[in-house]
């Protein structure tokens, strides 16, 4: 605690109370978000899967990320289609869960599986885009949390669904 803050699960700064009687921790300030939209999914095979796809973002031996569906045809045969791939000069940094949050004005915020941005812009562009990926196990998002990421697909984000 003398060299790294500790942190609760709001992210807020606690530091210790020296109390005889009841020794306890205090938060400092306020926390950063409001109400938590959507629930969190809890199944090792879910987490597994957000544990693999946030590796394989951040693998340095992939040269290039990009983001495609498969396209059938009525033969069953298909095709790739690639519906995104960042410029040469992108610097995408990933992040998963607690540390991917998106707040919004009304004191709520979503905690998407992974989220990604490039790290050399500060504001998200058509070319530049924020990145969502939600892993889908059993069920989709929730309406509030559907509603926030159709808002952000609006905004230079681009929201994928990942099933498993």
């Amino acid at each position: 605690m003398k060299e790294e803050p500790l942190l609760n699960e709001d992210d807020c700064i606690v530091v210790p109370v020296r109390n005889e009687i009841t020794p306890h921790f205090r938060r400092v300030g306020n926390p950063s978000f409001g109400k938590r939209l959507g629930r969190a999914e809890d199944n090792p095979t879910h987490d597994n899967c957000v544990n693999y796809l946030y590796d394989e973002l951040n693998n340095k031996n992939i040269e290039a990320v990009k983001f495609s569906t498969y396209v059938f045809a009525e033969d069953r045969t298909y095709e790739e289609q690639v519906i995104f791939s960042p410029l040469k000069d992108s610097d995408f940094g990933w992040y998963k869960e607690k540390d991917a949050r998106i707040a919004f004005h009304e004191d709520s915020y979503i905690q998407p599986d992974i989220g990604g941005r490039d790290r050399n812009k500060f504001f998200p562009r058509s070319a530049y885009p924020n990145i969502i990926i939600e892993v889908i196990r059993t069920h989709y998002p929730e309406r509030d949390t559907f509603q926030k990421l159709l808002e952000l697909s609006k905004t230079n984000h681009h929201v994928y669904f990942y099933f498993i």
